[in-house]
């Protein structure tokens, strides 16, 4: 009975792997079958997704002589920058603080800007790809099975799409079928959102917040919209203005401070008191035990609101106080900001909406201004989207295309600058935020990135908060938007149950919340230049990625070491926060500032 059972389970589990996995997955050659393939069809890498960070892949193994080929299943290389309208690089600005922009990244970043006109990414993309001569591109071109010899990725059959103008411009009743092809290469960088390929070729990955919850929901999902009529200038002055802070603010400003024990002054101490000894900091906070939930409220109503600024949280630089003739002094919360073509709002226009969908939600305003005045706007959001679903995507499209009537008519009355807007286009494609996780040697965590480690394989350095969206209506994020510096490990960008291949995009090996930092543009662009490189050594040296993790540390030092040579910036100096250094410097601020009142 029990070996019956236990034949049961394994059955059971086998057959619950198959149909979990997806349908194409591999082709195993023979050594014969292998030489039978022309020298043309032989690459040192190929690149798997014209998505950015496959572009920076791309261009990191071409550069160094290596011979490429990227395909991408889309007419024209960006990904999510034209096919999901997303004009806006996620990389925070602020003033006195170094941007985190280096390498491939900043190449492109230091000609787009912040917010950019998609159109001019577009051939941006395209046109430095292709002025690249060991760069060779298929567009309109899927790769629909991995080659494998054993457990090492060796190539992969591609299928292409031919134009389907094609047909009508040589006077054919019907479009040319797909062409078929199989090509050989030394390493294969998955550059694709979802790790597609690597999971076609046996990676192991888990779905969406799958670890913490079986749901397996995923981070909602964004449509994007772009609107003319709008009234720069408005706009600019709206977010750049200031209200005044209510307790309620307050409370959250204190709620999402890391500062555990904070500055309590009692209501019936005269405002000269406070001095920097009137400061204390917890011994949990010393040892950076940083939950966002732990503060103390004891004696809030007497906070001294003059010190908010001067707390070590993300939105002090958004709070200005003043001397306004009371005991206490007033503390103004400013309504977002601006940088160039790129402002945002901090949620005040989006309160009043009630969207009409069920699960439709409206986030703070992202605005990212293009070239011929139009405005491409990051705000509606879509939950309970199964991103590697097509027919959850598509109804979860029309839903969120249902809500934009009734959001602009919102935006109209609520938004100052779009009195007179009108809708002029909306994203061919969903913003999906989250699908897999890969499986890798390492997977990054959350105290991975508030220690901001610097690991002993560092391949890139990386800066974002952890940024999750809700998975269900009323979610908060758990996280201060605190941005932090960390840097990425090879062994997050290599499969472990797979050999030949690297995985640069949102899919990286990182729990699910970690993710939430890795997943912009930025940070994927340096995982592909990371990748691109690590690539271009395998072909070299003739070994795979997991030989670079060996024992042998040389090959991860030939890498880094090529890596700072070509400008890419690996995390070698991460900018220290200091603790303590930072709370004596906030001390004294607040002590030169209440001194300077009275």
């Amino acid at each position: 009975m029990l070996q019956a059972a236990a034949v049961a389970v394994v059955a059971a589990l086998v057959l619950w792997r198959y149909f979990e996995t997806p349908r194409t997955l591999t082709r195993w050659h023979t050594k014969g079958q292998f030489a039978a393939i022309s020298a043309t069809d032989r690459y040192d890498v190929l690149v798997v997704g014209g998505t950015p960070s496959g572009i920076a892949a791309a261009l990191a193994a071409g550069r160094r002589g290596a011979r490429v080929l990227l395909v991408d299943p889309h007419p024209h290389l960006g990904g999510d920058v034209v096919y999901a309208m997303l004009n806006q690089f996620d990389v925070p600005i602020r003033p006195g603080q170094a941007t985190p922009v280096h390498g491939i990244f900043a190449e492109f970043f230091d000609q787009l800007g912040v917010a950019f006109s998609i159109d001019e990414a577009q051939r941006l993309f395209e046109s430095t790809v292709q002025a690249n001569p060991n760069i060779e591109v298929m567009t309109r071109t899927r790769a629909v099975q991995a080659l494998k010899n054993e457990s090492k990725v060796v190539g992969a059959v591609l299928k292409s799409a031919p134009d389907p103008t094609l047909g009508a411009a040589f006077g054919e009743a019907t479009t040319p079928k797909e062409k078929q092809r199989e090509v050989l290469a030394t390493v294969v960088v998955d550059a694709t959102n979802d790790a597609d390929f690597a999971a076609r070729a046996g990676a192991g990955y888990y779905v969406g917040r799958e670890i913490a919850n079986r749901d397996k929901k995923m981070q909602s999902a964004g449509l994007l919209f772009s609107v003319s009529g709008v009234n720069w200038e408005q706009v600019k002055e709206y977010v750049r203005d200031k209200r005044r802070m209510r307790r309620s603010d307050i409370h959250q400003h204190l709620k999402k401070s890391t500062i555990k024990t904070l500055p309590i002054q009692s209501a019936r101490q005269k405002s000269a008191s406070i001095t920097p000894a009137s400061w204390t900091v917890s011994t949990a906070f010393q040892a950076r035990v940083q939950s966002p939930f732990e503060y103390s409220m004891r004696g809030a109503k007497a906070f001294r609101l003059a010190a908010l600024p001067d707390m070590d949280h993300p939105r002090g630089p958004r709070i200005d106080t003043r001397k306004s003739g009371q005991s206490l002094p007033l503390a103004w919360l400013r309504l977002g900001g601006a940088h160039g073509n790129y402002a945002w709002e901090r949620g005040d226009i989006v309160k009043a909406y009630k969207p009409h969908g069920a699960d439709v939600l409206c986030l703070s305003i992202n605005f990212g201004r293009q070239n011929d005045g139009s405005v491409v706007l990051n705000t509606v959001n879509i939950l309970n989207v199964n991103g590697l679903d097509a027919k959850s995507m598509q109804h979860a499209r029309q839903e969120a295309m249902q809500e934009l009537p009734f959001f602009m008519a919102h935006l109209r009355r609520a938004m100052p600058g779009f009195a007179h807007s009108k809708l002029k286009q909306v994203a061919p494609e969903l913003y999906i935020r989250e699908t897999r996780h890969i499986h890798g040697f390492y997977s990054i965590k959350v105290e991975d990135v508030r220690a901001q480690s610097r690991f002993y394989d560092r391949v890139a350095l990386a800066s974002y908060p952890l940024d999750l969206h809700p998975y269900t209506k009323g979610q908060i994020n758990p996280y201060s938007p605190r941005r932090y510096y960390y840097a990425l490990p090879l062994r997050s960008l290599v499969p472990r149950a797979v050999d030949g291949v690297f995985v640069a995009s949102r899919s990286l090996s990182a729990t699910y919340s970690a993710a939430g930092s890795c997943r912009v543009i930025p940070i994927t662009m340096a995982a592909g230049e990371a990748a691109g490189a690590a690539a271009w050594l395998c072909a070299t040296k003739s070994i795979s990625p997991h030989q670079i993790l060996g024992n042998d540390p040389t090959y991860l030092r030939q890498l880094q070491n090529n890596l700072r040579e070509g400008g890419a910036d690996i995390g070698d100096d991460i900018p220290q926060l200091v603790l303590q250094s930072a709370i004596l410097r906030a001390k004294h601020r607040v002590f030169q500032r209440r001194t300077a009142l009275h």
